[in-house]
């Protein structure tokens, strides 16, 4: 008889402007789950925001993430084009100068220029 090992698997889907998070119990292979309570957001919502915010003082104030960040706040956004930034150097270049929202740290064109900021 061979034995059954329960597993936990757990998808990520990290998005250049938003990511969702699923996971399954192997014993109940029919019922996967998708992460709907996000901290910050008071609905339900299949996805959350992919942006970071935090202070260059670490004492000022935790990281933020996602729908944590108050609106008019700056914040870290396009994360996800920064793990290749060869690859994407026409496209950070484009991003840099055609910013949508200046509220928007430029995250783009640090990439461009040097690496970007330590998080932790």
């Amino acid at each position: 008889m061979a034995l059954f090992k329960r597993k936990l698997i757990i998808s990520v889907d990290f998005g250049t402007t938003y990511s969702a998070i699923s996971w399954l119990d192997t014993t109940q292979p029919a019922e996967s789950e998708l992460i709907v309570e996000w901290p910050g957001h008071p609905t339900e919502v299949s996805k959350v925001p992919s942006e970071l915010r935090y202070a260059s003082n670490p004492r000022e104030y935790l990281p933020k993430w996602g729908y944590e960040i108050q609106t008019k706040l700056p914040r870290l956004q396009w994360i996800k084009l920064g793990l290749d930034p060869a690859g994407n150097k026409q496209l950070l270049h484009d991003l840099a100068l055609k910013p949508r929202d200046q509220r928007r740290m430029d995250f783009p064109a640090m990439l461009l220029q040097k690496a970007p900021p330590p998080i932790i």
